[in-house]
């Protein structure tokens, strides 16, 4: 499903067995996202179905990224998020010399 919203660039759903992608960062990322993204959400889920919960990036995660998948056990992704990333506003407080930027709501 292409439903991942945000800076995350895909979040796997163990109970359902269900990958969400970015579809923004997909589009903008494709070779990279499918060779590490992809294969970084399926991993939890062959965990899920080979170990039960465990750490979200743990031992298991990491051998059945590197082992099993053949790919590199990668946290987080390095992508540009300048289209991803929620819009802020500037927020101006009554205190003297007090201004902030805050996310839509």
């Amino acid at each position: 499903m292409y439903t991942q919203r945000g800076t995350s660039a895909g979040t796997a759903w163990l109970e359902s067995y269900e990958i969400r992608l970015n579809p923004v960062l997909l589009l903008e990322n494709i070779d990279t996202f499918i060779a590490e993204v992809v294969p970084h959400e399926l991993a939890h889920l062959l965990v899920w179905k080979h170990f039960g919960r465990k750490a979200p990036h743990g031992k298991e995660w990491k051998w059945m990224m590197e082992s099993v998948l053949g790919v590199p056990a990668r946290r987080t992704h390095q992508f540009a998020l300048q289209s991803v990333r929620r819009n802020t506003f500037p927020y101006h407080c009554p205190m003297p010399a007090t201004s902030t930027h805050r996310p839509p709501s």
